[in-house]
């Protein structure tokens, strides 16, 4: 989180599964939110502009309210499927249940296990996922 470079008037913050916000120490998982917040500030019509009747504006002489813009995306980390932002023996383990037919999950999670990109996940994909833990 430290290392994210935003415009002026927007902020970042990381929610994790259970709603709570995520410290910037922390790691960041699957299943976590980004929320994007930006603040525009209101600006008053030019002269002459402004003169259709429109409402919930501010009368004359008074502050407008600035306009709140909220956009929130799910996190995807390639690999950890149980969200704590870490590829590990748990993750290949949900893997391999998943691929037997031991258990089932959630659409979302099936992006971060497909590690061949080929739409399904299959044996190669722990076989991908095991190497990988291997050179980690």
């Amino acid at each position: 989180m430290n290392n994210v470079i935003v415009n002026e008037g927007t902020t970042v913050q990381v929610i994790d599964r259970e709603k709570n916000p995520v410290a910037n120490d922390s790691y960041v998982g699957t299943g976590m939110t980004l929320k994007l917040t930006k603040t525009i500030e209101a600006t008053a019509p030019e002269e002459g502009e402004g003169t259709e009747e429109t409402t919930g504006g501010a009368e004359e002489g008074t502050e407008e309210t600035p306009t709140i813009v909220t956009e929130e995306y799910v996190i995807l980390v390639n690999g950890d499927i149980d969200g704590d932002g870490e590829s590990n023996a748990t993750d290949l383990s949900i893997s391999i249940n998943y691929v037997i037919g031991e258990t089932e999950l959630d659409s979302k999670y099936l992006y971060v296990i497909d590690l061949n990109n080929d739409g399904e996940i299959t044996l190669s994909d722990i076989v991908l996922f095991r190497q990988k833990m291997i050179k980690n």
